[in-house]
């Protein structure tokens, strides 16, 4: 009789566990897309708004950056180190809080990310569109560590050509194989992409109407996350 009720008890247990992780996975993916919404949102504000296409391409600027070395002046060089320094530093930070303390990195993702907001709408559209991506280096760096992906795939909310190509990937094997897991796969990363790209239209009808001020309503956006992963932690 005791063993009935303690293998009773241990399947209570199993399905209690279940249902929490698949409770986990819901928010995670809820705020890992909003954060998608986010990015695609001021990187297009940036671009709108205040004339710069730099927020989350550290490729293009590590290029400018040779290029600025083979041949042009020495504040164009700096300007792109410290770009590429303030990357670094927020992944250095990032490794950093991820090994050493105990702090919600996700939740302090969102908060760089508010401040951010504030930063890059207060800047003057005159001022270096390199300088005014500085704050979008940073924290755009952060947000890429500390909302690395969901149910094991590693997808960015900032960025789409990894997620296009995982997406275009995973829907072809499932074709080809039948595996439930790809279709599970690529349907994660293509509505990444769907919610990147959302935000990228959303931001041009903002600033289109509210023109710098646009930014503001990225705070949304961003609440909307920082419920989630609340919601998460709860669990």
């Amino acid at each position: 009789m005791n063993s009935e009720k303690n293998i009773s008890h241990q399947k209570n247990i199993s399905l209690q566990k279940n249902i929490s992780l698949q409770k986990q996975e819901k928010m995670t993916t809820y705020a890992h897309h909003g954060m998608a919404l986010y990015a695609g949102y001021m990187i297009a504000y940036c671009i709108l708004a205040k004339g710069t296409g730099l927020t989350s391409a550290m490729t293009i600027n590590l290029i400018d950056l040779v290029l600025a070395i083979m041949g042009r002046t020495p504040a164009e060089i700096i300007l792109r180190f410290l770009a590429l320094a303030i990357y670094v530093s927020a992944v250095i930070i990032f490794t950093w809080m991820r090994l050493r303390t105990k702090i919600n990195l996700e939740k302090t993702s969102i908060l760089i990310d508010l401040s951010t907001v504030i930063i890059v709408m207060l800047l003057p559209d005159s001022a270096d569109p390199l300088i005014i991506a500085y704050p979008m280096f940073f924290a755009f760096s952060f947000q890429y560590n500390a909302f690395p992906g969901c149910f094991g795939f590693s997808a960015s909310t900032v960025f789409s050509s990894n997620n296009t190509r995982q997406t275009a990937a995973a829907f072809t094997e499932y074709l080809l194989d039948g595996n439930p897991e790809c279709y599970r796969k690529g349907k994660f990363f293509l509505e990444t992409i769907l919610f990147f790209h959302l935000g990228i239209a959303v931001s041009w009808c903002a600033v289109k109407v509210f023109g710098n001020a646009a930014a503001l309503l990225s705070i949304v956006i961003l609440g909307y996350s920082y419920y989630y992963v609340s919601e998460k932690s709860s669990i």
